[in-house]
This record gives structure tokens, sequence and C-alpha cells, in this order.
């Protein structure tokens, strides 16, 4: 597996050797040492709890040189020591003092041969080196020694993540969870598993407990929105990649590039090419995101070929990626390009270049209104296995005809615990089910009757659309390893003031003016005979992909209108449309039970 995240960012604030624990250790047995090293040993502790390492670690060396104390004090000292210099080796990124942790570690357990922290840590800091074999063998010793230790399971699933022995880490992270069911990293690690198995229903479960519990986190809703975006709910998607671009808003071409790929499949060319443009100014070798502002500028109007200009390295030969530039410049031909593909498939992710270069074949066909070819390579897509990278993009482009069969839903897993009463946010408009396309008129059959504070966990059903993996820079599968329990209180996410603003209120759909000055008309399914109602009007875009999302949810029909008031463009949403007024008027019901939605009346167009 790759390496870890950034390991200051998640390490937890204190760890179980705090000075309650060797305070009751030693009381209890007061004749076994000097006071001397006693309270070398509880002061250093309670340093370590308030994370003055250096502190720390100049007491707990005078507890070991001391020359007194019983071996299990001395154990406890060189065990204290490990863990001080293995937070120190975090913060300052100093492999050398890793190194002196484990020897710290190794000596702890020459004084008490069945020290179980000591090998959990040993474990830890191996891990953090590299040497996973070395991890996993102080894992098992470890986990033998306390069956119960969740922080040891969920250690050694990360060690066996990243020896590719996935479905024993998830058995791992199961077990950590049934053990702490309040323990955030088992889920996150999990969901990142699941998502890398195309699961991407049961991943984004387990990215919505994570966030339950640390909602700062930006990787989290990066990698949320990109199994929303497998699903097809490409509107919930939009609004984690906002969030993650919230949290990290410098150089984080991964968000913006995802976000820039679900606007172009909801038809927004022009703001997909302001998020691919962005990309290309942050990183002028992304290739691939070139392809995507090339097909997005071809789709809204605009020259394609300036796509490529100021990217660097762009060889037009007979070479994945340069064959597709050629492809797309009117210099090779389709064979090529999937030859090329078949010879530069990526080593992770199977099919992930093949499939890629299919899609973007089918939207060249699409574009030069060539639909024969068209649904021949989305078809070609298609026929690949739930999974499969960029499937998902091809039956959300085809989803007006018949999909292939799936395979049946995969094991559940334990269920994330409720939080009994959290402000809703940004974050979990996303939680709830919403396995249909947004605003296409077909509302799901089994959804549940109303929002609850933090919307339900989505469910796993069978035969769920087809799913696939994006090409994403080489972001690693696994946190760094925790060494013991921390009480990390909840974060909650600032959620922008949402006004509705005055509406004026026009029937019909607004025109929008392109950059090049020509006037288009943004498409409403609201056609005449059907009926819809409007939720409220935003002043932005990010509030009115909020409010989307959090009707889609209720797999309600929904669209976006824009409309003008003097100077200004406003996004209205609508609610709808509905064959019958009846339809309608039920989904004016529940949209008005939630929360500050006061929608308008049901109208007939």
């Amino acid at each position: 597996m790759a390496a870890m995240e950034n390991p200051l960012k998640i390490f937890l604030s204190s760890i179980l050797l705090t000075g309650t624990v060797f305070y009751s250790c030693f009381v209890a047995t007061p004749c076994l040492a000097a006071a001397t090293i006693h309270e070398a040993l509880v002061s250093g502790a309670q340093s370590l709890g308030k994370e003055d390492l250096d502190q720390a670690i100049e007491l707990f060396t005078q507890a070991i040189g001391t020359g007194s104390g019983s071996r299990e004090q001395l154990a406890a000292a060189y065990e204290g020591r490990c863990a001080s210099r293995y937070k120190k080796s975090l913060v300052e990124n100093n492999k050398a003092l890793t190194q002196e942790a484990i020897a710290d570690c190794s000596r702890a357990m020459e004084y008490k041969s069945d020290h179980q922290r000591a090998y959990r840590l040993r474990g830890t800091a191996y891990l953090t080196t590299g040497d996973t074999p070395r991890a996993l063998e102080d894992f098992n010793v470890a986990q033998a020694l306390d069956p119960q230790d969740h922080l040891t399971l969920q250690n050694r699933g990360l060690a066996l993540a990243r020896s590719g022995q996935t479905e024993k880490a998830i058995a791992d992270f199961d077990r950590a969870i049934k053990l702490k069911p309040g323990h955030s990293w088992s889920y996150y690690n999990r969901g990142r598993l699941y998502s890398a198995q195309g699961r991407h229903e049961v991943a984004i479960d387990d990215f919505s407990a994570f966030i339950r519990f640390r909602r700062d986190y930006e990787p989290a809703y990066l990698h949320r929105g990109r199994s929303w975006m497998a699903t097809t709910s490409y509107q919930q998607a939009l609004v984690d990649f906002y969030e993650s671009l919230r949290l990290k808003p410098e150089n984080n071409t991964e968000a913006r590039f995802f976000r820039g790929v679900s606007l172009y499949l909801l038809e927004r060319y022009d703001e997909a090419i302001s998020d691919f443009e962005d990309v290309r100014r942050m990183d002028d070798g992304d290739i691939v995101n070139a392809m995507w502002l090339y097909i997005a500028r071809e789709r809204f109007g605009k020259p394609g070929r300036e796509a490529f200009s100021g990217v660097r390295d762009i060889k037009e030969d007979a070479e994945w990626p340069g064959v597709m530039v050629a492809y797309m410049m009117d210099r090779s031909h389709a064979e090529a390009v999937l030859s090329a593909a078949d010879k530069s498939e990526n080593k992770g992710q199977p099919g992930e270049t093949k499939n890629l270069a299919l899609f973007f074949l089918g939207e060249l066909a699409a574009i030069k209104r060539t639909p024969l070819k068209e649904n021949t390579w989305y078809a070609k897509i298609l026929e690949k296995p739930a999974g499969a990278p960029w499937v998902h993009a091809a039956a959300w482009q085809t989803r007006s005809l018949p999909r292939p069969k799936t395979s049946a839903a995969p094991p559940s897993h334990p269920t994330p615990p409720k939080e009994s009463a959290v402000v809703a946010s940004p974050a979990n408009l996303a939680n709830k089910p919403n396995r249909e396309p947004v605003a296409t008129g077909n509302p799901g059959s089994n959804r549940p009757e109303k929002l609850d504070s933090y919307g339900a966990i989505p469910t796993v059903r069978p035969n769920s659309p087809l799913t696939s993996g994006a090409p994403i820079k080489n972001r690693p599968l696994a946190v760094a390893p925790q060494l013991s329990e921390g009480a990390t209180p909840p974060v909650k996410a600032a959620q922008p003031v949402v006004g509705a603003v005055p509406d004026k209120d026009p029937d019909k759909p607004q025109n929008t003016v392109d950059a090049s000055g020509k006037k288009t008309e943004r498409r409403s399914p609201h056609v005449t005979g059907s009926y819809a109602f409007k939720l409220a009007s935003y002043e932005s875009t990010e509030h009115a992909d909020q409010a989307l999302a959090e009707i889609s949810v209720l797999g309600l029909p929904v669209y976006l209108q824009d409309f003008q008031d003097g100077n200004h463009t406003f996004l209205r949403v609508w609610v709808g449309p509905f064959k019958t007024e009846a339809l309608a008027n039920a989904a004016w019901k529940k949209v008005s039970a939630l929360p500050g939605k006061f929608p308008s009346s049901v109208r007939k167009r």
C-alpha cells in the first residue's frame, strides 16, 4: 500500500500512558521501588499527556538512570520514553528518533516479556518506518496478549492492508469497531478499502460515520465524494468536494478535478471548464485533466484545442496519453488509441486507462454527433463488472438506455453508531441514500419519509449501480497507526448562511450568456402539463448545490434554473417535474417537513 498520510495531522492528542495509569500501578505496589523512580515515572507520564515531549523524555531517562526500582518499573520507564520519542519523531519527521523509540520498546520487553503495550507501540513504529513484516509480528503478539485491544486490531489492519491482505484487514477493522463503536479511524480505513474494491455504497457508510467524529478531516470528504461519484450521485459528490476545498483551499487539485468531472457529467460545462482550467494552472503536467478540459470546451461550444495550451510534456505519438491527444487533434484513429491504452494499463487498477480511453471516445463521438459510434464505445465500458473504472460515467451518459445487471451486494458490516443531536451541515447532507440520478423524475420507492438531524446511514441494496474508481494521484490508503485512545471531540463543519433571494419568479427557463457572448438556455425538464414547485433561490452555486443535494437524497427529482434580477444572476432550485398534481403535493409535504424549508405552492406548467 502507499505511504501513510501525514501522521501529525491525525495523531491523537493523548496516549494510554497517563499519570493515572502509572499512579494506580505503582501505588498498588508501593514496596517495589524507592520514591525517586516512582516520582519520575508519574511526572514523565504527566508531561507526555501534556505533549511536553522533551520534558517527558528527560524524566523517563532520569527514571531509567536511577539504578533502582523493579523490573516492571524499568519496563514502564522504557515504554514511556519509547512513546515520547515516537511522538516527537512524528512531529519532527525524524527517522533516527523512530529507531531510538523502537530500541526503547525492545528494552521494555527485556524487563517485561509480556508487555502488551510495548509490542503494540513497537509495531506502530515499525509500520511508520515501512517495515510491515516486523510490524505484523509485533501486532500479532500484542493481539494475543490482549484480544480486546481495539487499537492493536486497528493498527494490524493497516499493516495487513499494506501487505495486500485486504479481506483480513477489513476483518480486523470490523472487530475493532465491534469492540469500540466510537473508534473513528477504523471506519475511515475500512471505507478506503471498500472504495478500492469498488464497494462504494458501504464505503459511503464508513466515510459518513467517520465524519461524525472528525468533521475537520479533509481527505474524508474527498474520498466520500469519489464514492458518491461512483454511484452516479454527482450532486452529493459536489457537496463533499466543496467541503474538501473549504478545508483545504490551496493546492487541492484532486478535489477541484473531481468537482470538474461531476459538473461535466451534470452538463454544467462552463463551471467544469473553470475547475479544469484551475487544475491546469496548478499542475501544468496533468494531461488527463487537459483531456477533460478539451471535451468540456467542445461541449460548451468552444475550441477544444486550446485545452492543451501551456500543458508541458505533451507528445503526440503512438503512446498513451499522447495518442489520445493526437486523436483529439484529428491526427490519429480509435484503434491506435485503444492499442496504446492496452499497453499502458494502470498497474494499481486494471482497466483504468482502457476504460478512460473508451469513455473519451464515446464523448468525442457524441460531440461529433455520431450516435452509433458513441453507443458502441459506451457499451464496451458497460460490459465491465461492477467496480471497473469509469463504468459510472458511461452508465450516467447512457442512463436512458437499459443497464446491465450487476452482482449481488457485498457483505454487510457493523452499523456505525448514531449521534443523538447534530447540527445539519453541508458535510452530512449527503448521508442519506440516493441511488437514483438527479432530476430524472424517477423517485425511488424505498426512500425514508423524513431526514433526521444527521441523515440515515445509506443501506446496501442488491443490484446497486455500476461503480468505479477514478484516476487519482497517489493518495495513501491508510492513516497513521495510533498509539492509544484519545478523546477527540467532534468538530462542527461551518455552514454558510444560505439566505433565500427575493424572487421575481418568471415561469420560463432563463437565458444565460456564455464566454463567447452567445445566449444559452439552461435546459428545464418542467414540460407543459407537468407539476413542480420552487424551493428557494440562491446567490452562489455552492449554496444551490447544497440545496440540490439535500432534496435529491429524498429521492425527489430536482433541477436548477437561472434567473436575472437586475445585473445579477441567481440560481433557483425547483423540485419536480411530476406527472400528476397528487405526486407533486406529496413531495411538497415531504420537503416542507425539513427544518428551515418553505417551498412555494405547486404549479402546473
